[in-house]
């Protein structure tokens, strides 16, 4: 599972819907803190270019609630998303 920030949403001439996303790289060495369980995330570094992507809409599965808090951020999911996620992971 990736997680991203969605940036902009552009529809083109034939109607296809697209979203402008800013991908986040997780913190440290594990990507589930140990001690809250959750995923540490920061935002990819707005200044390259390989932090964004364009992508269709119908590509977004599911989602997760990130708060920031300092110069980091918590994803939290569903308690199924979470698991979707271990499973990716392991």
């Amino acid at each position: 599972m990736i997680f991203f920030r969605c940036r902009a949403f552009f529809k083109d001439a034939v109607d296809n819907h697209y979203v402008l996303v800013q991908w986040y790289d997780t913190i440290g060495g594990a990507p589930i803190n140990g001690l809250t369980g959750l995923a540490s995330l920061k935002l990819a570094d707005e200044t390259k270019t390989k932090s964004f992507d364009i992508m269709p809409v119908n590509s977004i599965i599911n989602g997760a609630l990130v708060v920031n808090m300092g110069d980091h951020a918590w994803a939290m999911q569903s308690p199924r998303e979470a698991v979707e996620y271990a499973k990716c992971l392991g």
